[in-house]
Order: C-alpha cells, then structure tokens, then sequence
C-alpha cells in the first residue's frame, strides 16, 4: 500500500514482483532530499541483516521469514549488507586486504 509521510514524502511500494516490495522514496521533495537521510534507511536495513544473521547467528532462512522476503531475497539482503560493511570499514580504518580478500593490516582511526 502507498502512503504519504508527513513532510510531503509519497512513499511508493511496488508490489508486482510477488511477494517482495521495493520502496522508492521521493529525493525531490520532502525529508529525503537529504542524501545523509537515504544514507541512513540504507543502513538501518544493512544493520538489520548483519546483526540478526551474522552477530545473531539467525539463519538466512529464519531472516528470510522474518523479514518477509523470499530466501533469494534475503541472501542478497545479507550479501549487499556485507559488502557495504566491508567498503566502509576499508575507508575508515584503511583496512589492507591480502590475496584472499580477508584483513591482513589495519591502521585505526584517531580516537575522537
């Protein structure tokens, strides 16, 4: 179902893949103009998967009914969620990764 946030964002769900929806929210007007706002549902979602299926040792599957997506659905969830995490963390601690592709240094960040 679509409808309108307060602040003049139409929120538009297309349902027409099945039982998965995309979300589209509109970055002309209202709240999400922002890029730091879209940045931040991003990684709302992101936190979600990581913490439930990596931190939490939920399976895919369990996220996948739980979240209300398709197995596939959820693994991409996951995956992208993961990489994300990975580009993030190799930008703020310049993370050197070795032949493998796992951590083989790292220089910490300045305490704030």
């Amino acid at each position: 179902a679509n409808g309108d946030i307060p602040g003049g964002t139409t929120v538009l769900i297309d349902e027409s893949e099945g039982t998965e929806a995309n979300v589209m929210f509109n970055s002309e007007n209202g709240p999400f103009t922002d890029v730091r706002l879209r940045q931040a549902a991003v990684m709302a979602v992101d936190r979600e998967a990581i913490e439930r299926c990596d931190i939490g040792g939920m399976t895919q599957h369990a996220f996948a009914e739980f979240a209300g997506l398709s197995l596939p659905g959820a693994k991409s969830r996951v995956q992208r969620a993961r990489q994300r995490l990975r580009a993030q963390l190799v930008r703020a601690c310049q993370v050197q990764l070795d032949e493998h592709g796992k951590v083989c240094c790292f220089v910490p960040r300045p305490p704030l």
